[in-house]
């Protein structure tokens, strides 16, 4: 990838960052402990068909994964149609991202950078 390519990724890389944890505010405001992006756009070795990943750290004391994706899939599909970048993210509850030892959060946990 050229340059120019990899500083433009980048740039929109920031911008999608930021307006995902801006609507991710508004939506759960006091219930959103953090979010982090993790995967390539963290590590820096993306690409041009890169996703963006984030997870998203609720303070709940558990959730259901498949309301928490439902409850924001249209705010989260209006970034992508407006960036052109697809956009994966994971809902956790804070417990589980603390405690668990499963080897996507070993490397989230190593690699990720909070928003």
């Amino acid at each position: 990838m050229d340059t120019a390519t990899r500083e433009y990724l980048l740039a929109k890389k920031e911008k999608v960052s930021k307006q995902f944890k801006k609507v991710m505010q508004e939506l759960y405001g006091e219930r959103l402990a953090k979010v982090i992006l993790y995967g390539s756009y963290a590590r820096g070795d993306f690409h041009e068909e890169s996703d963006i990943d984030f997870l998203v750290v609720l303070n709940d004391e558990s959730i259901n994964t498949f309301r928490e994706v439902k409850f924001v899939n249209e705010q989260i599909n209006k970034i992508v149609l407006e960036w052109s970048m697809a956009i994966s993210f994971v809902p956790m509850n804070i417990k589980r991202f603390e405690k668990a030892k499963t080897p996507l959060l070993h490397f989230i946990r190593k690699e990720g950078k909070i928003l």
